[in-house]
């Protein structure tokens, strides 16, 4: 479990106390190595209260991070140092993170494959050097296998190449992610044409037995989407009560308009 505590301060740098304890903040980012996120100011109003928050490691980043939920919220995104920029310059107002020390070291042995995302432990990548988990995508094309490359969060890409026995591995998944994706949308056409004969027998059966039982069709539609025939889809039915008393053996699912 790793916990940060998030300070805000709300600063006004007419006032030289305020100044002061500016100087304070900025100097003791700097020296914790922040970078401040800023952005124009878009009138918050769901401001993230200073307090203590549990950090989220199942997915890390190297400025900002996730925090666990609690009954209290769902959750922040929370950033090591966060400053909107307000139209009165002069107001500082913002937020920085202390007690980051442990959540540091975990961000510095901890890397990422740069085309999926997938986070692994130092002694993981170590072993594995190049991810695994998306070599069988059909979107990674080879101007982009240096992205599987196990690289530090925060760190850029690297620019290296993948030893012959990869680049052969990601072909080998990829031809298999293929022959799966040519299986499922065979077997998805042929689930879909077994539904539209299921659905041509029982609009079928029901406009056999509205045309033996000597009703009218030309009102009547059937809705395969609902499984439903509708009397009256062009204009409404004016004798409903005398079409409901012949409809009364009717066994398919109806509706009169």
């Amino acid at each position: 479990m790793i916990k940060v505590k998030l300070i805000r301060y709300d600063l006004n740098m007419d006032e030289e106390k305020d100044r002061k304890e500016y100087k304070k903040i900025k100097d003791k980012c700097k020296k914790l190595k922040y970078k401040v996120f800023d952005y124009i100011a878009m009138g918050e109003k769901d401001e993230i209260p200073e307090g203590e928050y549990e950090i989220d490691t199942s997915c890390l980043f190297d400025t900002q991070y996730n925090t666990i939920k609690t009954k209290e919220h769902k959750g922040y995104r929370i950033h090591d140092w966060l400053e909107p920029i307000y139209p009165n310059r002069r107001l500082k107002k913002g937020y920085y993170l202390e007690n980051t020390e442990e959540l540091k070291k975990l961000v510095s042995v901890t890397y990422e494959c740069k085309y999926c995302g997938k986070q692994y432990t130092q002694e993981e990548a170590t072993k594995v050097k190049y991810c695994k988990k998306c070599r069988g995508s059909d979107y990674l094309k080879e101007e982009n296998y240096n992205l599987i490359i196990l690289t530090k969060i925060g760190n850029k890409a690297s620019k290296g190449k993948l030893p012959d026995e990869v680049i052969k591995d990601i072909k080998e998944q990829q031809k298999e992610t293929f022959k799966q994706q040519i299986f499922k949308s065979n077997k998805d056409k042929l689930y879909s044409l077994q539904q539209d004969i299921e659905d041509a027998k029982v609009e079928y059966q029901g406009y056999l037995w509205l045309i033996e039982h000597y009703i009218p069709i030309e009102n009547v539609i059937y809705y395969s989407y609902k499984k439903t025939f509708c009397f009256g889809w062009k204009e409404p039915i004016k004798n409903r009560k005398e079409l409901e008393k012949q409809l009364k053996d009717f066994k398919w699912k109806f509706e009169i308009k």
